[in-house]
């Protein structure tokens, strides 16, 4: 197959072969298809087929077939409690590193069976033999498998025995925490237990062999470790243990500084008590900057001059202190916040531009430069955020809109019958959805427009009349001091979109990640998807039905 023409003929022939395939999967291909075109097919086909899919954080595909994993990136948004004027409760997003682990039916990894001093064991390809090497002949563990699984959750397990084996399930590796377990079945060639996990999620298994001789000897086969209640018949589908999938889904970049968002005073500082100094000719000063409480976090940057202070703050912006002229010769200055600090601001001599390559980020070393970006996911009711695309063209469709209220934006003043009612008609203007008036935010409670008859003070609302947002603070009457509040406490808002934007995914690291993502395999059998990060991301999960 060496000339021109024979590698030509020898092409057509695998070309015929793919088309008698496809067209037996149910392809229209014939001879006007061109040969580029024979994966749109192949594609069809793939999106014609049945499918099993779910929603969540934690998924349980199954019957599945191997196959390309389809999975959305959605939104989740978490608040945990009410908030008031006086008493904010944060706003969380899934953002961050998202981990995503996709695993098979069987969670056993032989490989990390391990032997204890009671035997010798023998490892094979779904189980180990073992001798016991004990000078006592009473009942002892012969091996163990520790396994990090999932807290307050209830799995089954299956093997194959000998006479004279039996499963222990413990919390440590003490055998002194044993855990809650009840029996499936018992027989002399298998035994099948179901346990549910403490709320470490941390297991060790047991093996126990009542085989009293020394030397005695036994075999244990078939390990079976799967999420849920599953039946005997359905243990004894034997399927052996899958490396699991893995994919980082960096929402947001490790740079926590978003220089596009910031608003840089001139000739302003602050003294040691937190009082306003201006005039200062040279000192520029930040805007806030969310950060953790008693978390260590280095500022690197490429100034001709050091960053002279970090002012901290609480969580409602009140003044905690700030640090003594910062002297580093390595452009970088690592720091820990305070107990109660929940934000920050830099100020400095020389003022903070793009060219600066500014990098906030967690943990006691600087790291290279990377640009800020920051593509949270949100859920309010049935409005999500969510990505969706192809390889190398990505986008973020926003149904959840955000506003940072902080007292530039024109209020007005209006005495009802509730007390004081702060309007703004623009902070939210033709973007709000006229089928969802449910804000959310950090300092008061969303309430829904129709109820807006029962509200009362520390409400938050959208009216559908003109699209305004209405807040009720008794605590003020003049929007001048409502205002002037809202620049010491800036209220984040959440809401629903009356139309979806759109927002093409440019970093590069995130598109890479968001390619993995795209081509994660399915299993035969049953397909696990685990989502972890500070607060997971809900997905919808997708694969090919088994039969």
């Amino acid at each position: 197959m060496g000339t021109v023409a024979e590698k030509l003929t020898y092409l057509n022939g695998t070309k015929s072969s793919l088309k008698t395939a496809i067209n037996n999967l149910g392809g229209d291909i014939d001879n006007n298809t061109t040969f580029r075109n024979y994966a749109t097919e192949l594609n069809d086909i793939y999106s014609n087929l049945p499918k099993v899919s779910d929603t969540g954080t934690n998924i349980s595909l199954n019957p599945t077939l191997k196959g390309r994993l389809g999975i959305v990136p959605k939104g989740n948004t978490l608040q945990d409690g009410t908030p008031t004027p006086d008493t904010p409760v944060e706003i969380q997003s899934a953002t961050g590193t998202q981990k995503v682990v996709v695993s098979g039916k069987n969670l056993a990894n032989i490989n990390e069976i391990e032997k204890t001093n009671n035997a010798t064991i023998e490892l094979n390809d779904n189980g180990f033999t073992y001798t016991r090497i004990a000078a006592s002949s009473g009942d002892l563990f012969v091996a163990t498998l520790s396994k990090q699984l999932k807290p307050n959750t209830t799995y089954s397990t299956y093997m194959t025995k000998d006479t004279g084996n039996l499963l222990y399930f413990y919390a440590d590796e003490l055998f002194d925490n044993s855990l809650q377990r009840s029996q499936i079945a018992y027989t002399a060639e298998y035994i099948a237990y179901t346990f549910t996990t403490d709320s470490t999620g941390y297991v060790v298994i047991g093996f126990y062999s009542t085989n009293s001789s020394q030397g005695g000897t036994g075999t244990i086969g078939n390990i079976v470790l799967t999420e849920g209640v599953k039946t005997i018949e359905e243990l004894q589908k034997y399927q052996p243990y899958i490396e699991p999938q893995e994919v980082d889904i960096e929402l947001s970049s490790r740079n926590l500084f978003d220089i596009n968002n910031q608003t840089i005073k001139q000739d302003y500082a602050k003294d040691n008590d937190g009082n306003e100094i201006y005039s200062l000719g040279g000192n520029y000063t930040t805007s806030y900057t969310q950060v953790k409480p008693n978390t260590a976090y280095t500022f690197s940057y490429s100034l001709s001059s050091q960053v002279a202070r970090i002012y901290y703050y609480t969580k409602d912006k009140t003044w905690i202190s700030r640090t003594d002229n910062i002297k580093n010769s390595n452009n970088n200055y690592t720091f820990t916040t305070p107990n109660n600090c929940y934000y920050i601001q830099f100020q400095n001599v020389i003022n903070f531009t793009m060219s600066n390559n500014i990098q906030l980020e967690k943990g006691s070393q600087a790291t290279d430069y990377v640009p800020y970006y920051n593509y949270p996911l949100n859920k309010i009711g049935d409005y999500e955020d969510y990505i969706g695309g192809t390889p190398d063209n990505w986008v973020l469709y926003k149904n959840i809109g955000k506003v940072v209220l902080n007292g530039s934006e024109a209020w007005n003043y209006i005495a009802v019958a509730q007390g004081s009612l702060f309007r703004n008609y623009t902070a939210t203007p033709n973007n709000s959805s006229l089928d969802n008036y449910l804000p959310i935010s950090d300092y008061y409670k969303g309430i829904y427009y129709r109820n807006a008859m029962s509200r009362q003070d520390g409400n938050i609302y959208i009216s559908n009349t003109s699209v305004q947002l209405d807040i009720l603070d008794n605590r003020f009457t003049s929007d001048t001091a409502f205002k002037n509040w809202l620049s010491n406490n800036n209220v984040n808002v959440l809401y629903g979109l009356k139309n979806t934007q759109q927002t093409p995914i440019t970093d590069e690291n995130l598109v890479s990640q968001l390619n993995e993502l795209y081509y994660l395999q399915s299993y035969n059998d049953t397909t696990n998807i685990d989502v972890t990060g500070n607060l997971p991301m809900r997905i919808t999960a997708s694969a090919i039905k088994g039969a």
